[in-house]
């Protein structure tokens, strides 16, 4: 079942620095059209094993070290969650945030674009389970645009590291309506902009309007 539109969290620390940035958190999933939220919060099967997307919020030494401990968890990385209360593991590097980074502008909106392009060709299907090149990021036009734009991303922008936060970083600049990012994403190429954006509608028509 989905979330029901709700901010998915699935494990938060008992702390009032993490309380306190609770609104921004669920402000930043608001920004994200209901009818996707929906979608891309359905069990599906990840590496064999049913999952769902959420977040664990907490400071990073809760998680790193302290009650929120997740074996392999690192800073501003996240997970997916099993349907068996006693054996929720991490299982995909996705959507641990820790509250000094839930208000910076975005960072709800861009883990999640980590999980569409992880997640979306198996919940819609068109590969029955999850394979090694079933992300995004291996088809066109995301793998062949990304090929041909990357080497003129300015090295300062985060999307720039790797194909994998440029397609988050699309994402967030889409759905925050920043077309100057989304531009330099581009290496200044217009015609990349247009394909990219295009590709997004296509897969989202709820974003015609974004």
């Amino acid at each position: 079942m989905p979330y029901a539109g709700a901010l998915p969290v699935q494990f938060i620390e008992n702390d009032a620095s993490v309380a306190a940035v609770m609104g921004s958190a669920v402000a930043d999933w608001a920004r994200i059209p209901q009818a996707i939220r929906d979608e891309m919060c359905q069990w599906w099967v990840n590496a064999g094993t049913l999952t769902r997307f959420g977040y664990r919020v907490g400071r990073s030494d809760w998680y790193t070290q302290g009650e929120g401990y997740w074996p392999g968890a690192e800073p501003n990385r996240g997970m997916y969650e099993s349907p068996i209360p006693t054996d929720v593991r991490m299982t995909s590097g996705r959507v641990l945030l820790a509250s000094t980074r839930i208000p910076d502008g975005g960072s709800v909106v861009h883990e999640f674009g980590h999980h569409i392009d992880q997640a979306l060709r198996v919940i819609r299907g068109i590969d029955s389970v999850q394979l090694p090149n079933s992300a995004l990021r291996f088809h066109a036009p995301f793998s062949t645009v990304w090929q041909t734009v990357s080497p003129n991303i300015p090295a300062a922008l985060y999307g720039a590291t790797n194909i994998l936060e440029w397609i988050a970083e699309q994402w967030r600049c889409i759905i925050y309506g920043d077309s100057v990012t989304l531009l330099q994403l581009m290496g200044g190429d217009t015609t990349a902009r247009d394909t990219m954006r295009a590709e997004w509608v296509r897969l989202f028509p709820s974003l015609a309007s974004f």
